[in-house]
């Protein structure tokens, strides 16, 4: 069953689906301030055999630690980029 749902990066997540199979996202983050709470509400959702797929343009400050971030809380991070 597919469920969409709207969430503000950050907020409690006890309100939705624990542990989903996928978390789809396109351009969820614009400025660098919002981006530790995406990554602590994808920490809070994500299972070990959750897939999270993330489209947006890296900016700024992001550009050089969207690895790290990623690398700090222990997810497999592969970046694709646009020709």
């Amino acid at each position: 069953m597919l469920q969409v749902v709207v969430h503000c990066w950050g907020q409690d997540v006890k309100e939705l689906t624990p542990s989903p199979d996928v978390i789809t996202g396109a351009d969820v983050v614009y400025q660098q301030e919002h981006f530790d709470a995406l990554i602590t509400t994808l920490q809070d959702l994500a299972a070990a055999h959750t897939l999270i797929y993330l489209a947006f343009k890296i900016r700024g400050k992001l550009r050089s630690s969207t690895g790290q971030v990623a690398h700090d809380v222990v997810f497999e991070l592969q970046l694709a980029t646009l020709a």
